[in-house]
Order: structure tokens, then C-alpha cells, then sequence
């Protein structure tokens, strides 16, 4: 999944909360990362748009392994790491909307 998904990967990592970075920090990273071509911000949207409508995506396992968290892991479910995934990225990403 990881291979079909390198983009959303990428960027699940910027956000982990191991880091404990500001939201506008992560933002930055994120942007610079596709400044410097490491996420490529069109795949992302696809990718991202992907993963939403699929209803067997693994919301979850996925954060797991791409350490977007890696504190109290069972608070979470598929369905909370969804909304917060999109609540962080969703405006950067199609403000141009």
C-alpha cells in the first residue's frame, strides 16, 4: 500500500505528533518538501482523494506505519485519523479551490 500511496506516506510523517511540532510548522515542512520535489502535491490530492473514497482503507494501520501517530495508539480508529488527516492538509492543499 505504502508503494500506491508514496505521497500521502511522505506526508503522514511530516505531521507525527513524535515531533511535537506547531501545525504551521508542519505546513512549512510540507511545503518545502514539494518545493524540493520529495511530494509531489498533484499526486498527493489524488492520493488523498483516493484513500477518502475507499471505504476499506485502513486509515489506521496506515498512520501505524507511516508514524503519523505513535502516542496513545489505541484512542484512535480509522474514522478519527481520517478527519484529523484532512482537518490538518485539506486547506493547504486545495485553497486554491
Amino acid at each position: 500500500m505504502k508503494d500506491r500511496f508514496k505521497n500521502l506516506a511522505a506526508t503522514f510523517s511530516i505531521f507525527t505528533d513524535e515531533f511535537d511540532l506547531s501545525l504551521d510548522q508542519n505546513l512549512g515542512s510540507l511545503d518545502l518538501s514539494i518545493q524540493q520535489g520529495h511530494i509531489n502535491k498533484q499526486g498527493l490530492k489524488e492520493e488523498l482523494d483516493l484513500a477518502l473514497s475507499d471505504p476499506k482503507f485502513e486509515w489506521l494501520e496506515f498512520a501505524k506505519e507511516n508514524r503519523l501517530i505513535v502516542i496513545e495508539i489505541d484512542n484512535h480508529t480509522d474514522e478519527s485519523i481520517k478527519k484529523y488527516f484532512k482537518s490538518l492538509v485539506w486547506d493547504y492543499l486545495f485553497s486554491d479551490k
